[in-house]
C-alpha cells in the first residue's frame, strides 16, 4: 500500500504542478491507485493504476461523458467513428450508458507516467473535440428536418 500511495502522491503533485486540479485520489488495497483530475480546459480525466503480479503496472486514462442525446446518430455509431479516426483510443458505453473514451497500457516504471500523460491527454482531448463536433452536426441535422 505504501508503494502505491507514494506513486499516487507523486502523480498528484505532478498534476498540481501543471496547473490542473486533483478532484480525488485514492489507494485501494495494496495494488490499486485512482486519480480524478481536471485539465485547464475543464475536461475531467480519471487515471487508474494497477500493479500486476509480474511487476508491471497497468494504467488506463479515461474521459467520461454523461449520456449525450443524439437524435440523429446512435451513440454506438459515434463511438465507432471516433475509434476509427483517433488511433489508440478505445470508446464504449459503460453500464450507465455514459460514453467513455480511454487509452491504456503497461509500464515498468509508474514514475515515468508524467512524461507520457500529456500526450495521452492530448489524444483524449482530440477525441473529445470530435464528439463535440459530431454533437453540433447532429443538432444541425435536426434543425434541417
Amino acid at each position: 500500500m505504501l508503494r502505491m500511495k507514494a506513486i499516487v502522491e507523486d502523480l498528484s503533485s505532478w498534476i498540481r504542478g501543471n496547473d490542473m486540479e486533483v478532484l480525488q485520489s485514492k489507494v485501494d488495497g495494496e495494488r490499486d491507485g485512482f486519480l480524478a483530475f481536471a485539465s485547464d480546459d475543464h475536461l475531467k480525466f480519471t487515471l487508474l493504476l494497477q500493479e500486476e503480479d509480474d511487476g508491471l503496472f497497468y494504467y488506463r486514462l479515461a474521459v467520461f461523458f454523461s449520456r449525450i442525446g443524439l437524435p440523429c446518430t446512435p451513440a454506438e455509431a459515434l463511438l465507432q467513428n471516433i475509434t476509427s479516426k483517433v488511433k489508440g483510443v478505445k470508446a464504449y458505453l459503460d453500464e450507465d450508458g455514459d460514453m467513455v473514451l480511454g487509452t491504456d497500457g503497461f509500464t515498468h516504471d509508474p514514475h515515468a507516467l508524467p512524461f507520457v500523460l500529456p500526450r495521452l491527454m492530448q489524444v483524449l482531448e482530440h477525441a473529445s473535440k470530435l464528439i463535440a463536433m459530431w454533437f453540433l452536426m447532429d443538432q444541425l441535422l435536426l434543425l434541417r428536418r
